[in-house]
């Protein structure tokens, strides 16, 4: 079987990157600010890297699935449509109620084009993107020590 058929491995293998670029996003941020960086400071580094992924991913796509290969998500769609139809059945779904099933998955695809479902999409990509860089940036922060601050002051003054 193929692993991108599985909808689990692609999902980790999509967000692996984004994942990846965020946390270095985090390191480099930290090692400018001279080695500590709060955790809202990583939080908001590692989100903004996240949130400029989003567009470029969301934008790469629309002319893939635009330009280059129309075809595939109409593919990947029918596809998806035989399995959840095969699901249906095995459940023991009467013929009416897998029609209804169906023709309510048509009518959302058929929305896929439109700029409020592109949208919705976004808002639901930046709110997963909220809770990788919460759960990140919990790895990649270093609180200041206590002291830090007064004593880089004092030396400060020394000088």
């Amino acid at each position: 079987p193929s692993l991108l058929g599985n909808s689990f491995a692609s999902t980790i293998i999509s967000i692996f990157p984004l994942v990846l670029f965020m946390t270095f996003a985090g390191i480099a941020e930290k090692k400018k600010q001279g080695g500590f960086l709060s955790f809202g400071k990583t939080f908001q580094t590692m989100f903004f890297t996240a949130l400029i992924g989003i567009v470029i991913f969301t934008i790469f796509s629309h002319f893939f699935n635009t330009y280059y290969a129309p075809e595939y998500v109409t593919e990947v769609y029918e596809k998806e449509m035989v399995k959840a139809r095969e699901k249906m059945e095995d459940k023991g779904m009467s013929d009416e109620e897998i029609e209804k099933a169906m023709k309510m998955t048509e009518s959302i695809f058929k929305m896929k084009d439109s700029i409020i479902f592109k949208l919705i999409g976004l808002a639901v990509m930046a709110g997963m993107a909220a809770v990788i860089a919460l759960l990140t940036a919990l790895f990649v922060r270093k609180e200041p020590p206590v002291n830090y601050f007064n004593e880089s002051q004092i030396i400060d003054k020394e000088n």
